[in-house]
């Protein structure tokens, strides 16, 4: 049992404390009669720094905290001030807290930094969590440069949940203030199934000479990565067979000499995925994945490259979910425009069931449509063209065997919308509902006008249930 109790925790409580600790049978609180693991379970969810504070309570709690399950260091809540006294007091503190723990009890452990710390510290605290062997949880928020380079961060076999968000402020990372993960050349994490990575960059190993790696995380169900680069390294591969969730934002490969570094996720049982970024970045990408529920694309603008340039890549980033995608985001489509590709080349879709969309132009849904022959579900937010001469029903097998519902989320009124309105509600021939959304500004008409319009469509079937909402601003 431990024979100390924090000193500067001690000297804080001041002179008083002696009389806090006297009790009697009449004035004991309810939580002091509870049984010792109840207590420490509540202790747990207390930030730690008010958890030791316990100890001044009565000879019972001196030593409670010992044995809470979650540890919580945050300097910016533990000390107000920011010198050079107030970050040694709080290593110190962690490093007491640490001493005293009891070994076995500890399975969540988070840090929060706004200071910036010796990287060799963080790196101790780190190991010696994780040396514990019952760590599940780990949890590392910085705003400031760390080095992470504790090997024990690859080999946990208890490990369930790894985030490590790393939010340095950006005229800092000019600066070369990034935060670096050696990561060495086989990894193994066989109990994580959450990993949520932002702001780092990667690095090999020293050792490793053929640059490229290899992730094994057997149970990983959710992986989250914003924000953060691969340097100098030829290829990563994650062996991930039972994930669901990829999320990956703004993430790229850099530096390599390889011209085809890729990242190959390993995946057979992905069922969401999203992408934000470069189309130039997502060239990297490799999903082998055998089908895909749902998938999100939300390109954003290079500094570098033409149009042309990013509509290709787009292109050829849309092959990757040929046959593969149940439900398909697509962020601006008229990125393909550009590319100098002939849409009706555009990838298949044969499994897609569900398109989402938001500015697009008719020759553009055209082609999508064309491509999805079996599409239940269309969404879009703005159509801006309609070219009555190239929609014929008898070219888009969806209208015609599949397209159940279609939802127009802002209408105008104007004459091109109106009559792609009348091409649904008159062609689609198993259609069940048709609900179109009227925009604040219905283009000079009344929403009565267009209201009329729409309902004055030949319904294709009898049954369908066609809607005219008008828009309700969210405040």
């Amino acid at each position: 049992m431990p024979a100390t109790i924090p000193t500067e925790l001690e000297t804080e409580m001041g002179p008083n404390s002696s009389s806090k600790k006297r009790k009697s049978n009449e004035d004991q609180d309810i939580i002091s009669n509870l049984p010792d693991f109840i207590i420490d379970y509540i202790l747990s969810f207390l930030p730690t720094r008010d958890a030791v504070r316990t100890c001044i309570l009565s000879k019972r709690w001196i030593y409670l905290w010992t044995f809470v399950t979650k540890l919580y260091f945050n300097d910016r809540e533990q000390y107000q001030y920011r010198n050079n006294i107030g970050k040694t007091r709080f290593v110190n503190s962690v490093y007491r807290v640490l001493l005293h723990l009891n070994t076995s009890s500890i399975q969540s452990f988070s840090l929060s930094l706004s200071e910036h710390y010796n990287s060799y510290h963080v790196n101790q605290w780190i190991s010696a969590m994780l040396r514990r062997r019952r760590l599940k949880e780990l949890y590392i928020d910085s705003t400031e440069k760390i080095d992470i380079f504790s090997p024990s961060l690859w080999k946990s076999p208890s490990l369930e949940k790894l985030v490590l968000v790393m939010n340095v402020y950006s005229m800092r990372r000019k600066m070369n203030f990034d935060i670096r993960v050696k990561v060495p050349t086989c990894v193994c994490l066989s109990s994580l199934t959450v990993l949520k990575l932002s702001g780092i960059i990667f690095t090999c190993a020293p050792s490793n000479d053929s640059k490229k790696l290899n992730l094994n995380f057997p149970v990983l169900k959710k992986y989250e990565t914003e924000n953060c680069t691969w340097l100098n390294v030829k290829g990563v591969t994650f062996e991930i067979p039972l994930l669901e969730v990829l999320l990956i934002s703004r993430t790229r490969v850099i530096g390599s000499d390889e011209p085809h570094s890729v990242i190959k996720f390993c995946a057979s049982r992905l069922t969401k995925f999203s992408y934000t970024g470069c189309m130039s970045d997502a060239n990297f990408l490799d999903l082998s994945a055998t089908q895909i529920a749902s998938a999100n694309i939300y390109p954003q603008k290079c500094k570098e490259g033409s149009e042309e340039e990013a509509g290709f890549l787009a292109y050829e980033f849309l092959k990757k979910f040929n046959n593969k995608v149940e439900c398909l985001r697509f962020n601006q489509p008229e990125v393909l425009v550009p590319a100098g590709v002939s849409l009706i080349d555009l990838p298949e879709f044969e499994m897609l069931s569900r398109l989402e969309l938001d500015k697009v132009a008719g020759v553009m849904l055209l082609f999508l449509l064309i491509k999805a022959p079996f599409l239940k579900t269309l969404i879009f937010q703005e159509l801006l063209t309609f070219e009555d001469d190239l929609w014929d029903a008898k070219c888009v097998p969806c209208v015609l065997t599949s397209l159940q519902v279609v939802y127009f989320g802002r209408l105008k009124g104007d004459k091109h919308e109106v009559s792609f309105a009348k091409f649904v509600v008159e062609n689609a021939q198993v259609l069940k509902r048709a609900s179109f959304i009227a925009s604040n500004n219905l283009c000079g008409l009344k929403f009565d006008q267009v209201k009329e319009k729409i309902f004055s469509f030949n319904k294709s079937v009898g049954s369908a249930v066609i809607e005219l909402k008008e828009h309700i601003s969210r405040r």
